[in-house]
């Protein structure tokens, strides 16, 4: 077992959790925890199919795919076409690949908690004196309780607590990739040849406030998100809020830091972004 991997099995606990209701609350905000994660991979899609716009059919469609592995392929198999013509491919493959390599692992894990049941740890032949609770594997889980030999995981509270933890941050690498993707104005254009869109490496950058107002929000809508308490969880003032979303103000480093606690992202994303819009303006003007 590789102890720097947060979504490794974990030993058998020397002991359980005091109570049933202590294994309860766990299992429901580690699987809490999990579609949370788990939407932006569905937002990704969405954008994906959508040609960098949301699109509703898209999200549900992600959603009939009944296990996560078949999701998971779906949206990488989509994913391959979308980076091929974008122009920071490279970058985007790589965050990708570790993302959605990082769902795989935790999927796994989010599997046993989802199917466990909660048992007294002592009902354990090889541990009759062992106290406490413990989530095991339903008892007609064949893959997972063979006829001789343990189960093939254990866990109390405290270790589901621990995963909660890494499902948790799921959906930072995702939305990142999800907001890097489209935002270069004129990706994946259909009014624009393919051939057009790669020799054009030199697709002009969005605006943060662009990126805001036409791809998170909307996102953040079809997610089930309040709206109403968005300027709270940015931490900026509305009269702030909406000069970055008409365009008229930059992003600074007090704003980026907002915006990065809000949105599960990271101050470098958001100044990043600012930056190659302000370096492609010059040039923008001197076309015109």
């Amino acid at each position: 077992m590789n102890p720097n991997d947060q979504f490794a099995a974990k030993p058998f606990p020397n002991r359980g959790s005091q109570s049933h209701d202590d294994l309860h609350r766990a299992v429901g905000a580690a699987l809490s925890a999990w579609e949370h994660g788990e939407l932006h991979l569905a937002l990704v899609f969405s954008h994906i199919v959508g040609d960098g716009a949301h699109s509703e059919a898209a999200f549900r469609a992600y959603g009939s795919a009944v296990a996560f592995s078949a999701r998971a392929d779906m949206v990488a198999a989509a994913a391959d076409q979308a980076f091929n013509n974008h122009p920071e491919r490279e970058e985007l493959e790589s965050k990708f690949r570790q993302a959605i390599g990082l769902m795989r692992r935790a999927s796994a894990r989010r599997n046993e908690i989802a199917h466990g049941a909660v048992f007294a740890y002592c009902t354990l032949p090889s541990r009759p004196d062992a106290p406490g609770y413990c989530l095991f594997p339903g008892q007609y889980a064949t893959n997972k309780r063979p006829l001789s030999g343990e189960p093939k995981y254990i866990y109390s509270a405290e270790q589901i607590d621990a995963y909660r933890e890494g499902f948790e941050s799921l959906a930072e690498p995702v939305l990142a990739v999800m907001m890097q993707l489209v935002s270069r104005r004129g990706w994946l254009d259909r009014r624009r040849r393919k051939e057009d869109q790669i020799r054009d490496s030199g697709l002009s950058p969005m605006h943060p406030g662009e990126l805001l107002r036409e791809v998170v929000i909307p996102s953040l809508v079809a997610g089930g998100a309040d709206l109403s308490r968005l300027t709270s969880r940015v931490r900026l003032s509305r009269e702030i809020l909406d000069e970055l979303l008409a365009e008229a103000k930059p992003v600074d480093a007090a704003i980026a830091e907002g915006l990065a606690k809000g949105l599960d992202t990271s101050p470098e994303f958001w100044l990043g972004l600012q930056a190659r819009y302000d370096a492609a303006r010059p040039s923008v003007k001197a076309e015109g």
